[in-house]
């Protein structure tokens, strides 16, 4: 499984991010608060739901933290 993430904007609070769910196709979008650690899904991508969510979390965490807020990044694991 793969994400790939274009980022939208960014503050010193909140990072937003475009998304795409095994393609670049980016068609869903969040935000991450940087100080509370918590996504937001403003809107599921294609091939992504709220049931996947629970199972399969968005890797906001690591985007943001491991890789530092990047503009664009793909991370796959699974």
């Amino acid at each position: 499984m793969w994400w790939y993430f274009i980022k939208i904007t960014e503050d010193e609070n909140i990072v937003s991010y475009k998304y795409g769910f095994e393609t670049k196709e980016v068609t869903g979008i969040f935000e991450y608060d940087k100080k509370t650690n918590t996504t937001k899904i403003i809107k599921y991508a294609e091939n992504h739901s709220e049931e996947m969510q629970r199972i399969d979390p968005l890797p906001a965490y690591i985007l943001v933290k491991k890789y530092n807020s990047p503009d664009k990044r793909m991370i796959a694991f699974g």
